[in-house]
């Protein structure tokens, strides 16, 4: 397929339709509504079309971005800075998506109090009772949320900040 056949392709695709699109987006709550439904079916693919192996891992991914977009996130630290930040649980064996999340901004409450706990119980969910080892930053680890994966027959190896107030002088 030649570039203008592709840009042309492209101009016109659409997700979504714009006359419900408000409608849909007071309904579910999300910004990510024009493409909500594709993702959650491709993440229920990746879910339903894979056994993973013993180790996985969850961590977060910036794809690049620069265009305009409501949830759009700006971190320094990246190779590209601006961007769509996702979540995901991977495999580490053959590095296949797991289960995925996009971050959507803060919500209308406010800082959100331990969202990377909120956010890997989201993604390990479904391996709860498999017996597997999740591994992930300081973002998603605590001692408390170990525990309960524990309760739950995962495992969790992780490094922690240091100014954790579960960590002992």
């Amino acid at each position: 397929m030649g570039f203008s056949r592709y840009r042309d392709i492209l101009i016109c695709l659409r997700f979504d339709d714009k006359l419900t699109r408000e409608e849909r987006k007071t309904a579910s709550g999300s910004k990510a509504e024009p493409v909500r439904a594709e993702f959650e079916m491709f993440v229920d693919a990746c879910i339903s079309s894979y056994v993973p192996g013993s180790y996985d891992t969850v961590d977060e991914h910036m794809c690049a971005f620069r265009e305009r977009c409501r949830f759009k996130v700006y971190i320094p630290s990246k190779p590209g800075k601006y961007g769509i930040k996702v979540w995901a649980a991977v495999d580490c064996e053959t590095n296949y998506v797991i289960n995925a999340q996009v971050y959507t901004g803060k919500s209308t409450e406010g800082r959100e109090i331990n969202q990377g706990k909120r956010v890997l119980q989201d993604l390990v969910d479904h391996l709860k009772g498999s017996s597997r080892n999740i591994t992930s930053d300081n973002f998603f680890t605590s001692f408390d949320f170990g525990q309960e994966l524990l309760a739950n027959e995962l495992t969790l190896v992780g490094t922690l900040r240091a100014n954790r107030k579960e960590i002992p002088k």
